[in-house]
């Protein structure tokens, strides 16, 4: 959704022994401690805690899709992605960042992403 207000966006790189379920869940309790309803799709929340990547692991059932099914249509997942790995690689199909990083970049000149 374009029509709100700015938001804050930040990509973090974890280490855990938890199942990628788990850990969702685990993001999806944080999300609910900190008071995030669920009014609108898309709409502005004040937080929202996303599963990207889970290591090299390609995962696709009905609580968890990884690699996230949005993250390469959003600038404002991909740079900040990118400053963590920029030669990274998907998962599912050999995709590199830097590649969709560029045609997002292209496709997406309306988006301002500025850096704080």
């Amino acid at each position: 959704m374009t029509d709100q207000g700015e938001f804050i966006n930040q990509v973090l790189q974890v280490r855990t022994d938890l199942p990628a379920l788990d850990f969702l869940h685990h993001l999806q309790d944080i999300e609910i401690k900190m008071g995030r309803q669920h009014v609108e799709k898309w709409g502005p929340r004040i937080i929202d805690l996303d599963l990207l990547l889970y290591g090299r692991e390609v995962i696709d059932d009905d609580e968890v899709k990884v690699p996230h099914p949005y993250m390469r249509q959003r600038l404002f997942v991909l740079v900040p992605l990118a400053e963590i790995d920029a030669e990274l690689v998907f998962p599912d199909d050999g995709t590199k960042l830097r590649e969709v990083l560029s045609r997002v970049q292209t496709e997406k000149e309306t988006q301002s992403i500025r850096k704080i």
